[in-house]
């Protein structure tokens, strides 16, 4: 076996993309590009999460987390217009529709959303 085949970071910085459900689980027509739990993205924001939960402040914790792997997006719009994906535009998404956040801990904690088959 060829040890190249082995290596998941480069597979998990390039990210995967999500498929984003509505809080009943009905499927929609928006994605959300996701860094997986091998890449460097992930052990950054969860070093920054636990920084942040040692000093007490755990406010938006979970939201910060998943912005700080949260590589694009594409399908959200705003007065039909597509929305231009920033860090800033998915962390309110995040606080402001929770169940997401459980979405993208499901699909970040799968590694095969994370290699091409």
């Amino acid at each position: 076996m060829d040890i190249n085949d082995l290596y998941t970071v480069d597979k998990h910085d390039e990210g995967a993309e999500m498929q984003v459900k509505d809080q009943l689980g009905n499927k929609l027509d928006c994605f959300i590009t996701i860094a997986g739990i091998d890449s460097k993205a992930w052990k950054q924001s969860f070093a920054k999460q636990k920084r942040k939960l040692i000093s007490g402040d755990d406010s938006n914790a979970a939201a910060d987390l998943y912005t700080g792997v949260s590589l694009g997006w594409r399908g959200f719009v705003s007065n039909d217009e597509e929305l231009k994906f920033s860090k800033k535009a998915i962390k309110q998404l995040y606080i402001n529709a929770p169940y997401l956040i459980d979405q993208v801990d499901t699909f970040i904690a799968n590694r095969a959303n994370f290699t091409k088959s």
